[in-house]
């Protein structure tokens, strides 16, 4: 009876979040944020174009191309899963191969089974939800694990012309030509590192929008996860249930944590250009680059993640923070039923 109170409340709120005058302006300016973020994606695959550090993004590009494929095939899957008791229920009920006169639902409601005619009404409802609700979830998935990939292969191709810089030290007989090239060095690593902020920029406005979405659901989803996890431990449920459940578990964990690991890993990422930078021999270069590479350190200190207004940060401790709030959540509901 939960799922169906849960299902009944979620239903509602997205109602009047999509009848609202504010979510349309959201709306819109998500559709100008992403429209925004791909046309920055082109303009970097182009800029790069014939150059080494074209390898870094399409070894991204390639990581980013399966991991779709992965979230899609994984989503789906689940939607077979979880449907697919109920068909060959109905099957069975049909053609009269079994003896049971009780048909089940994706979402087991007990309030519906009493009419046959509701019965089906309630599971095409349930189906085409369930459709809906895991299309918008790939699609909103891949784009974040998209961005999120792109961003971390910029700061990537920064820290390499970090490295390969000191690495050559520009040695030339002519000082005068050597210090241009250790200038041309210098303005190429701000200019795209630039580049990668504002990028991490778009992604934060983006983020920003949608962030209070993503708490709700992730939350929802994590105590619905406990309460499936007391019921395994009451042992009051049969083989299918507990295989079902179990399943729910593991898929819905899965999508959380990979979605916070990747806001880990756009901080390691960024963190490794100022481990990059310290490790720069100063007292190989000219003067006036000694002079410059505290300002690049000093602006790589500054700290560069998903968060809300600074507050949350979407990390590896932010999953943490999310599982025991959600577990408090769930002691308080599992105990008053």
């Amino acid at each position: 009876m939960i799922l169906f109170y849960v299902a009944i409340l979620v239903t509602i709120i997205v109602r009047m979040i999509i009848s609202s005058t504010s979510f349309r302006d959201k709306e819109i300016t998500i559709v100008r944020l992403m429209k925004k973020i791909l046309c920055h994606i082109k303009s970097d695959w182009n800029k790069l174009a014939n150059k080494p550090e074209l390898i870094i993004l399409k070894t991204n590009a390639i990581r980013t191309r399966l991991c779709t494929i992965i979230i899609t095939i994984a989503f789906y899957l689940y939607i077979i899963f979880l449907t697919l008791p109920s068909i060959i229920c109905i099957l069975l009920y049909n053609f009269d191969a079994t003896n049971e006169t009780v048909l089940i639902l994706p979402i087991y409601l007990n309030n519906f089974l009493k009419d046959q005619m509701n019965y089906y009404f309630t599971f095409l409802f349930e189906c085409v939800f369930i459709i809906i609700i895991t299309t918008i979830g790939i699609t909103h998935y891949s784009m974040f694990v998209l961005i999120v990939q792109h961003a971390c292969a910029l700061f990537n191709i920064v820290a390499s012309k970090i490295e390969n810089g000191f690495k050559s030290n520009f040695s030339h007989p002519n000082n005068r030509n050597k210090f241009a090239q250790e200038y041309e060095w210098l303005v190429d690593i701000i200019e795209f590192y630039d580049n990668a902020i504002d990028f991490v920029d778009l992604m934060k406005l983006y983020n920003k929008i949608i962030y209070p979405f993503e708490v709700f659901f992730s939350l929802l989803f994590i105590i619905i996860n406990y309460f499936y996890f007391f019921q395994l431990l009451s042992f009051t449920i049969n083989t299918t249930e507990v295989l079902q459940k179990f399943n729910y578990i593991i898929g819905s964990m899965f999508v959380i944590y990979v979605y916070c690991y990747l806001g880990q890993k756009l901080i390691d990422y960024h963190n490794e250009i100022f481990m990059k930078l310290c490790q720069i021999p100063f007292y190989s270069f000219s003067l006036k680059t000694q002079k410059m590479l505290p300002f690049m350190i000093m602006k790589s200190l500054m700290p560069c993640n998903l968060s809300i207004k600074g507050v949350i940060v979407l990390s590896n401790l932010h999953f943490v923070t999310l599982m025991r709030i959600s577990f408090s959540y769930a002691m308080i509901v599992y105990n008053s039923l």
